[in-house]
């Protein structure tokens, strides 16, 4: 059985103790780009219609976050 994690979570197996400030970075926008797309899926799916629009207001502000 996997352990759970969030759609901004990084994988323990990706970080070392070399890693300059640049990979931490590209680590991290890698985890916002996912979770933007983890929250369209919610606001593209059949829910309810205020699930939709939090989900797709949080979408945006993942992607807000990748900008």
């Amino acid at each position: 059985m996997g352990i759970a994690r969030g759609a901004e979570t990084t994988d323990y197996g990706e970080l070392h103790y070399l890693m300059q400030p640049y990979h931490a970075l590209k680590l991290a926008e890698h985890n916002e780009r996912r979770a933007a797309d983890f929250f369209a899926r919610f606001a593209a799916a059949r829910l309810p219609a205020d699930v939709r629009a939090a989900a797709a207001e949080m979408a945006e502000e993942e992607r807000e976050h990748v900008r």
